[in-house]
């Protein structure tokens, strides 16, 4: 098998079913220079479909670099110690020490980093049931952010004719998803987390979480 040399997309994180984070890097057997991040509304082939973030995403960079570099870099040192324990003149502790530490970033930047928090993963649900996307409104284009903010109002004023959204959020009652979106859209992600917190108890099941 040869070495693999080009472009892939790899860190991936905050994964909510198909759609997740994930950046472009330029390969040469292992990434090497992050080119651009994507939010990944699904994966196609060896592909993926999405729209590029305004900026790299510093967790998925860091995600990539770490599962890929942190294994192979643990493998060596393990080999190294293995090789230099059967030299009497030298200490292997320092090898070893070092290898099983990057093993155990390897291990934990693939199983435990990079996940979404349970109160993030529900505001994310709650955005792509009613959006059909779950990126928070920071991450989409302009275009269509902007087109789905007044498909947002529109909804409301349809459902609550003469009610500002923005009191409703206020007041106290059921929880509405519908307010969540428009207070993500409006960028008042403070607002809309704090709707998640006070929701988590009331109909979960109907939001994924």
């Amino acid at each position: 098998m040869g070495i693999l040399i080009g472009t892939m997309f790899v860190g991936k994180v905050d994964s909510l079913g198909e759609e997740s984070i994930q950046t472009k890097f330029l390969v040469l057997g292992l990434p090497l220079l992050a080119l651009e991040s994507i939010y990944v509304t699904a994966e196609v082939g060896k592909g993926v479909r999405g729209f590029p973030l305004r900026h790299l995403h510093g967790r998925s960079v860091a995600a990539a670099y770490m599962r890929w570099w942190g294994w192979m870099l643990g493998v060596i040192g393990v080999l190294l110690g293995y090789v230099l324990q059967r030299d009497a003149d030298v200490d292997p502790t320092v090898p070893w020490i070092l290898s099983f530490a990057l093993l155990f970033v390897g291990l934990h930047s693939t199983f435990r980093f990079g996940h979404l928090a349970p109160a993030d993963r529900a505001r994310r649900a709650i955005l792509k049931s009613v959006t059909g996307v779950g990126a928070p409104a920071m991450f989409v284009p302009g275009v269509l952010q902007e087109q789905t903010r007044k498909a947002l109002h529109a909804a409301w004023e349809k459902a609550r004719p003469g009610i500002r959204w923005e009191e409703a959020a206020a007041a106290p009652g059921p929880f509405d998803p519908l307010l969540l979106c428009l207070a993500e859209y409006e960028f008042k992600t403070d607002l809309s987390r704090r709707m998640v917190a006070s929701a988590r108890d009331v109909s979960v099941k109907g939001w994924g979480y």
